[in-house]
């Protein structure tokens, strides 16, 4: 997974992407973690193990409880790779659907990530997403869908 953090610029994580913000942090990343809450030294925040500040150099806390602070999550992204998941992370899905933002689910790490595929071709076809069982080509594939993909050496 290390190489699924060598092409963001940025990196916003919370929750499961804490292994993404380590190899993002390998790869010389930076890392900003969105915090629902209204201070990182919250006792909320400290105690719900969503977010290990070792991985992170920037905490934004938004004071905005868990959904809302998807909207912030969603809104800072180009895109979103969904990695398993459960109701949290289809509500960013569907901010993301809602502002056209490109979407890649990783299959095979259950949750909605596995549920997407089915869930979409239910409610209305979304143009912007793929998926694949492949981290690194999960990355590949939305960096492709990307209006303007992002490097290293644009930054």
């Amino acid at each position: 997974m290390n190489n699924v953090a060598l092409t963001p610029r940025f990196l916003f994580t919370s929750g499961i992407s804490s292994h993404a913000a380590l190899g993002a942090k390998k790869a010389g990343g930076i890392i900003i973690g969105i915090n629902p809450y209204n201070s990182y030294k919250s006792t909320e925040f400290l105690t719900d193990g969503s977010l290990n500040l070792d991985y992170v150099d920037y905490v934004i806390s938004t004071g905005l409880g868990y959904k809302a602070r998807n909207f912030v999550t969603i809104f800072s992204a180009d895109g979103i790779i969904v990695i398993n998941g459960e109701y949290g992370t289809l509500n960013e899905v569907t901010i993301a659907i809602d502002h056209n933002k490109p979407i890649v689910a990783i299959k095979g790490t259950g949750g909605i990530a596995d549920s997407l595929e089915a869930i979409i071709k239910k409610i209305r076809p979304y143009e912007l997403v793929d998926y694949t069982n492949d981290p690194e080509m999960a990355v590949d594939l939305l960096i492709n869908m990307l209006p303007n993909p992002v490097s290293l050496h644009n930054f």
